[in-house]
């Protein structure tokens, strides 16, 4: 499986698609798709406190997720109408990372940053790409998580590894 290579810009702290000879860099790992994974805004629970970045509107912020969301809850939705169609397993894309933003790094919170990048990573599990996919989250240095993602992609293949970095 070969999909465009998202590769990520430390001096800009952002993600991009790279030329590589006139044509679009090619990557056959997981890599790309555990950035986006971990590194895109999934939308919040009903029940999940939400940053407070406007203080004149305290508590009501955006939930924010990727607006794909809903369409597929929509096919699904059809799916499941529909005699003798198979449902795949749900999928909504990213983490709750971002909840985390103004959250002091206590033991609790690096906890709830290795569950939330465990969750988002769960489709690999879900879909069988994987059957084995570890997530630890560490304190690198105040303001900074380090991420140690670990898939097994089969029984006779490789442990594959992954590390990323996580400044709030």
């Amino acid at each position: 499986m070969t999909d465009i290579a998202l590769v990520f810009d430390s001096t800009k702290w952002q993600g991009d698609f790279v030329l590589a000879g006139g044509a679009l860099q090619m990557d056959d790992t997981l890599k790309t798709a555990i950035l986006i994974s971990l590194f895109s805004d999934r939308r919040a629970d009903p029940g999940d406190v939400l940053p407070n970045e406007d203080p004149n509107h305290p508590g009501g912020g955006d939930p924010r997720g990727w607006w794909g969301d809903a369409f597929l809850g929509q096919a699904l939705l059809q799916q499941l109408a529909t005699p003798g169609v198979t449902v795949a397993p749900s999928f909504r894309l990213g983490s709750k990372l971002w909840l985390l933003k103004r959250s002091k790094q206590t033991p609790e919170v690096v906890s709830l940053a290795q569950q939330y990048g465990q969750q988002a990573l769960q489709w690999l599990l879900d879909y069988s790409i994987c059957s084995a996919v570890t997530v630890a989250a560490s304190v690198l240095e105040p303001g900074w998580l380090g991420f140690n993602v670990q898939l097994q992609r089969n029984r006779a293949a490789p442990t594959q590894q992954y590390d990323f970095v996580w400044g709030a």
